[in-house]
């Protein structure tokens, strides 16, 4: 739910954007916790060459207030939140843009960037409310969301990959036969507090059950 209202933010201001300025293409990405990591994408007009040109080079956008990549040339406008916190970039390909037209979608933009924030703010609710009371790590509901975002993201942009690790803990039925349930749980605990130490922050950790990780 959460990932189809961000869709349906973009391709209505993408929409916008275009009919507004028919001579222009745009691009819009909402940026991961880590920096290499976009959490969705939209483009309107611009070729899936360069698409992925944009994607692949992700770490030249903070190069504003152009962007250019081999014959690759466009204009970028940060998506900032409260307290000018970056959440993403505006991509503009075409001709020379005369400063009116950048104030004009700029103040656009300002308007797309609190709606997206805002809905930033209710998928880290949806997060904390879908986390497993034992271990503090993420449930399989929210794995499952999760994992069904990142599988659309990357049917439509190949350049947005990831990967998934499946884990289990050998010998916990041993250790609740021999020594108890209560015993078993604090196993389970230190497996996950092993996992969060090891990951980053942006990883998502999931318990799917029992003695079964995800990451």
């Amino acid at each position: 739910e959460q990932e189809e209202s961000v869709d349906r933010i973009f391709q209505y201001s993408l929409k916008q954007f275009s009919q507004s300025f028919p001579y222009c293409k745009f691009g819009l990405i909402l940026d991961g916790e880590r920096s290499e990591i976009s959490e969705y994408v939209a483009f309107k007009g611009i070729t899936e060459k360069d698409q992925r040109l944009i994607l692949e080079s992700k770490s030249k956008l903070s190069e504003l207030p152009i962007l250019q990549i081999n014959t690759f040339k466009a204009f970028v406008l940060p998506m900032l939140g409260k307290g000018n916190k970056s959440l993403g970039k505006l991509i503009i390909q075409g001709p020379d843009l005369h400063q009116n037209t950048i104030e004009l979608i700029s103040l656009f933009l300002k308007q797309v960037s609190t709606i997206c924030e805002n809905k930033l703010l209710t998928r880290e609710l949806d997060r904390l409310a879908n986390t497993d009371s034992l271990t503090g790590c993420y449930n399989r509901h929210y794995f499952n969301s999760e994992l069904e975002r990142m599988v659309s993201n990357a049917e439509k942009h190949q350049s947005l990959i990831f990967s998934i690790i499946v884990a289990d803990i050998n010998g916990l039925k041993h250790v609740n036969d021999t020594f108890g349930h209560d015993q078993g749980d604090q196993l389970i605990v230190q497996a996950s507090e092993l996992l969060k130490a090891t990951c980053r922050k942006s990883d998502i950790i999931a318990r799917l059950g029992g003695d079964e990780f995800v990451i």
